[in-house]
C-alpha cells in the first residue's frame, strides 16, 4: 500500500509478506516525477537506504526483501529537494556475548545477548542448524540487545547471529556466529505421558484425529490460560457416543493416572464431560465443564489392564467441544523417593 503526498513531497509504502515462499518482491510506485530524485529508507531493513529516481521507482520498481512469512515493513520516501533525512546513520560495530542455555522437562531455551549497536533501532536474531544459516530454525526481531528463545530442538548444536537495523542500513555482528549446545530434555522420574504412548483405540468426534501436544490449530494446548506442553486433544461426538482414548497398561506397574482437563482455550465455547474408566468401569468423572474451567483427576490404576479416557458432549451437541487432557500422565509404582508427582509443583518446567 503506497501513499504519496505531493504538497509535502513525502510518502510511505507499507509492504507485507503472507505465507509465501517468495522473500523478495518488486514493487512499482505511482505518482512520482520521473526526472526527480527521492530519498528512501525503512523501519525494518527490507531495503537499502539511498537515493533513487522517479523513473527507476515507477518503471523498474523497488526490490523489497522480507525474510520470513507474515513479516512487514514501513518504507519512507522523501523528495530529494528537501535534503537528506535525519537519522540515516548506519548501525555501529557490536559483538555477541556468551549465550546461556537451559534445559528442562518440556523444552530447552537460550538467553542470547550482545553489545548495543549505536544508532540501531532494532535487532534481528537468527538461530540456524548450520553456519551458513541456510536452515533457519528461529528468527526474532527485538528492540533491546538481549532475547530469550524457547522451544529450541534438544540435543543439537545450533548457531546464532544478530543483525542490527537502523534507518541507515543493517550491520551483522562482528566475528564468527555464536554456538549453542542444546541439552537433551530431562525426564521426570517415574512419569509416563499419555501423549507419548500409542493407544489401542482412539475415537474422536467431528472427523478429527487424536492430537498429541497440540490443539486443533497446531498450537500448544491451554486450559483456563494455563499452557500444557504435554497433552491430548480430542473432540466429542454430536450423537452422544463417547470419544474414547484407550491405553493398555497391563504389566506396566503403574500406581495412578493424573490430568488437568477442560476445554482448550481456543475452542470459543462448548461444554464437555470427562470420565476415566479402568477396565470398563468409571472410576472418576468431572462435572460438565464450560470454557475457562478446569477439573483435576487422580485415579488409582494399580493392577489395571486398560485405562479409557472418555469425553462426552455435555448434552447440548458437539459444537466447539475441543476437549483437552492437560499433562495426562501415568505414575509408576516404584518412583524416586520424594518424587511422588514432580509435575504437581512445577507444570511449566
Amino acid at each position: 500500500m503506497f501513499h504519496w503526498s505531493p504538497p509535502s513531497k513525502r510518502g510511505t509504502l507499507y509492504v507485507w509478506r503472507p505465507e509465501s515462499p517468495d522473500d523478495r518482491q518488486n514493487v512499482k510506485l505511482k505518482g512520482l516525477e520521473p526526472d526527480q530524485e527521492y530519498w528512501m529508507w525503512c523501519e525494518d531493513g527490507s531495503i537499502a537506504p539511498g537515493v533513487r529516481t522517479g523513473q527507476e521507482l515507477m518503471q523498474g520498481g523497488l526490490c523489497v526483501h522480507l525474510a520470513t512469512p507474515y513479516s512487514s515493513d514501513l518504507i519512507f520516501i522523501q523528495h530529494a529537494s528537501l535534503g537528506k533525512p535525519q537519522g540515516l546513520e548506519p548501525p555501529g560495530v557490536f559483538r555477541l556475548q556468551e549465550a546461556a542455555v537451559e534445559g528442562g522437562w518440556f523444552s530447552a531455551s537460550a538467553t542470547l545477548a550482545w553489545e548495543p549497536s549505536e544508532h540501531a533501532r532494532s535487532y534481528r536474531v537468527l538461530v540456524a542448524a548450520d553456519t551458513g544459516f541456510r536452515s533457519v530454525l528461529a528468527q526474532r526481531v527485538v528492540y533491546a540487545p538481549a532475547v530469550v528463545l524457547a522451544d529450541l530442538p534438544p540435543g543439537r548444536e545450533l548457531f546464532w547471529k544478530v543483525e542490527a537495523i537502523s534507518w541507515g542500513g543493517k550491520r551483522s555482528s562482528e566475528g564468527d556466529s555464536g554456538r549453542l549446545a542444546i541439552p537433551e530434555l530431562e525426564k521426570p522420574a517415574g512419569v509416563t505421558f499419555a501423549s507419548d504412548l500409542t493407544p489401542v483405540e482412539a475415537t474422536v468426534g467431528a472427523d478429527n484425529p487424536l492430537r498429541r501436544d497440540r490443539n486443533y490449530h497446531g498450537r500448544p494446548v491451554r486450559i483456563a490460560s494455563q499452557a500444557y506442553p504435554k497433552a491430548l486433544w480430542t473432540h466429542s461426538f454430536d450423537d452422544g457416543r463417547p470419544a474414547d482414548v484407550v491405553f493398555d497398561v497391563s504389566g506396566k506397574d503403574l500406581a495412578s493416572f493424573k490430568a488437568d482437563v477442560g476445554l482448550d482455550d481456543a475452542s470459543g465455547g462448548g461444554s464437555v464431560q470427562f470420565q476415566v474408566l479402568v477396565d470398563r468401569e468409571v472410576k472418576a468423572e468431572s462435572p460438565v465443564l464450560r470454557p475457562r474451567t478446569v477439573h483435576q483427576f487422580s485415579v488409582d490404576v494399580t493392577r489395571a489392564g486398560k485405562v479409557t479416557l472418555r469425553v462426552l458432549n455435555g448434552g447440548d451437541g458437539f459444537t466447539c467441544d475441543h476437549a483437552a487432557w492437560g499433562l495426562a500422565r501415568f505414575l509408576a509404582t516404584q518412583r524416586v523417593p520424594g518424587a511422588d508427582d514432580p509435575l504437581a509443583a512445577d507444570r511449566g518446567r
